[in-house]
């Protein structure tokens, strides 16, 4: 398969900090690539150089052969380089097919070559739709119709999933398993290990500016993978979830935060059950689940919008849970 990237050296810093250290990167034709790594570990950099959007310092970078010292972003596009950022930007009011075709020249033939990507993609869209009834999965078909159309060969793909449900999340999938067979080359960037396994051939990881494992995504297993992520202590008594628990900014308590600021006992709610935690000092907690899951029931119960239905609140050692909002408001919630 023909190289597409080709980013050899790649160096950049702002205000004097190195973000990128000599990266060296390929996208090959009809290649899903994952590009994984925490916050701050340079991949949206990396990526925004080769959408032209950022200008590195030092290195080059290749698009099917063609050496360039830096792009511009009409230049990447020309080159088919196409960005389909994590949060789709549309035209709410305008339709589906306005926002695929703005600023391409209208026609029959444009209207055909329309039509022949959405059977190529087996993706039913109504044109006609405002783009605001489209729900996520559809708003990223549109964004990748969009580079389609305009002829891109790569497709740089920023955490795509990151709000989708399973079965959106599956939908998308298959829309881009049938774009590598026409030959588009597709950056995926995730922190999805079961996702990057279902779909991404290849996986590099970053750190620090730096990739520091890259190679076909059979090679590793998860522990390689987070380990990658994570450069933490490799005490075997932690879990991996607990290493990369560690490894972000402010995890680590001093002996000063021996009791929790926040604590949840068997909080039970609409949507939500007997769920507990402790929040320390200078942490801070993530929720995660799906869409559906009780996370938003479970933040305005906590804050009193919603009636619990079991369960107790402490704020700094004192109970909270039968407080109206203006109390927690007036107690630092």
């Amino acid at each position: 398969m023909r190289a597409l990237i080709e980013a050899r050296g790649i160096q950049k810093q702002f205000s004097g900090v190195p973000v990128l250290k000599n990266i060296d990167f390929t996208l090959l034709a009809g290649q899903v690539h994952a590009l994984m790594g925490g916050n701050g570990a340079g991949k949206s950099t990396l990526m925004k150089i080769v959408a032209g959007v950022e200008t590195p310092d030092r290195g080059q970078l290749s698009i099917e052969g063609q050496p360039f010292a830096r792009l511009k972003p009409g230049q990447a596009h020309q080159l088919g380089i196409y960005l389909v950022p994590q949060e789709p930007m549309l035209f709410p009011n305008l339709s589906v097919r306005e926002n695929i075709l703005f600023r391409l020249p209208r026609g029959q033939a444009t209207a055909q070559r329309l039509g022949d990507k959405l059977e190529q993609l087996q993706c039913q869209l109504n044109l006609d739709a405002a783009a605001s009834t489209l729900e996520v999965a559809d708003q990223q078909m549109v964004e990748i119709l969009r580079g389609l159309m305009r002829e891109a060969k790569i497709l740089i793909l920023d955490e795509p999933t990151a709000s989708l449900t399973p079965g959106e999340t599956e939908r998308l999938f298959r829309q881009i398993r049938a774009l590598q067979g026409t030959g588009v080359g597709i950056v995926f960037i995730s922190h999805k290990l079961p996702e990057i396994r279902q779909l991404a051939s290849h996986v590099s990881v970053m750190r620090d500016g730096a990739i520091v494992l890259s190679g076909e995504t059979a090679q590793f297993d998860d522990n390689a993978l987070i380990a990658a992520m994570t450069p933490v202590s490799r005490d075997p008594q932690l879990s991996d979830t607990q290493k990369l628990w560690l490894a972000l900014p402010g995890n680590r308590r001093t002996q000063a935060q021996d009791f929790p600021v926040l604590r949840v006992e068997t909080l039970t709610g609409e949507g939500f059950i007997d769920l507990s935690l402790e929040i320390y000092a200078g942490e801070i907690v993530g929720l995660a689940g799906l869409v559906g899951s009780g996370r938003t029931e479970f933040a305005e119960t906590l804050y009193g919008l919603r009636p619990s239905r079991g369960g107790r609140i402490w704020l700094e050692n004192q109970q909270i849970d039968r407080d109206p909002v203006s109390a927690r408001l007036e107690k630092g919630l």
